[in-house]
């Protein structure tokens, strides 16, 4: 048996990350490419259960993690190629998949269609939360991050002018990281339906899975169980509850103009979104 094989076979992911690191890791698992490829994604939406429902979904038997939760590729990293990409994940079994999470993968407007060229079979897991309690975390976990300088009120109502030149950017050069894009687009993040309809206009509806934030906390075994079937994975019961990650330490001041503004902003789109879904009244 090679030296790859062997290591896959016998060290954990946790105590391989430990001893050989994240590069080392990476560099081993990429001189035998074949076969290390994510089975599914988690592709968002930011701060509606995507870190939480990584690390449940990467407990399970047979699923495989990657070398790190946010691999990036098709937002930050697509330019680097497919073998770079599959050199963070390890090769599975019979029986096991691989995947990552990129919470950004929803949003960005050019992942979809890179995902379908380069992923045709993949499944993708869609975790959607109500979307003006999605912007005010996201807010929160900008200014906790070190990113965001302005008060909500003005980060709220300045969105639109603040990312403008991030799409035009993005479309004079598709490798253009976008970061503030990702980073500031507070309001648009929460219109999902726009997102769907790019990743539908790609890919099979049948191969989406889209999952409540509400349900993914507070009835974590059943969203587990939906993950489940999606994938063709046998039931699992997790040992031990995980803990939510990227929790807010600290609350910002919420300006009733902006949250109003919000609210407007989302009227029409979770109304097409919920009959789209079948959801009805989930939020």
């Amino acid at each position: 048996m090679d030296t790859i094989r062997l290591l896959d076979r016998l060290l954990p992911d946790a105590v391989r990350k430990q001893r050989l690191g994240h590069k080392a890791l990476r560099a081993l698992w990429s001189l035998s490419p074949a076969g290390r490829k994510p089975d599914f994604l988690i592709v968002g939406a930011q701060k509606a259960g995507t870190t939480f429902l990584h690390n449940v979904i990467g407990g399970h038997p047979s699923v495989k993690r990657p070398v790190t939760k946010e691999v990036a590729f098709y937002t930050y990293g697509y330019s680097k190629g497919l073998r770079w990409y599959f050199s963070h994940f390890p090769k599975t079994g019979p029986g096991q998949l691989a995947f990552e999470s990129t919470a950004d993968y929803l949003f960005h407007p050019l992942v979809p269609q890179r995902i379908a060229e380069t992923l045709p079979d993949v499944k993708v897991v869609i975790c959607l939360r109500e979307p003006v309690s999605r912007a005010v975390s996201h807010y929160q976990h900008s200014v906790a991050m070190g990113f965001e300088t302005l008060d909500f009120r003005d980060a709220i109502l300045s969105e639109r002018d603040r990312v403008a030149a991030e799409y035009e950017k993005l479309q004079a050069d598709p490798d253009y990281e976008a970061r503030s894009l990702m980073r500031f687009s507070y309001g648009e993040k929460g219109k999902y339906i726009d997102q769907i309809r790019r990743y539908e206009a790609v890919m099979p509806r049948d191969r989406m899975l889209f999952l409540n934030s509400k349900e993914i906390f507070s009835d974590t075994n059943s969203a587990l169980a939906k993950v489940e079937k999606f994938l063709g994975l046998p039931a699992w019961i997790p040992a031990a509850a995980v803990a939510a990650k990227n929790v807010a330490k600290t609350k910002a001041t919420l300006d009733e103009e902006a949250l109003a503004h919000l609210a407007a902003m989302y009227e029409e789109p979770n109304t097409e979104l919920l009959d789209h879904l079948g959801w009805g009244k989930a939020w």
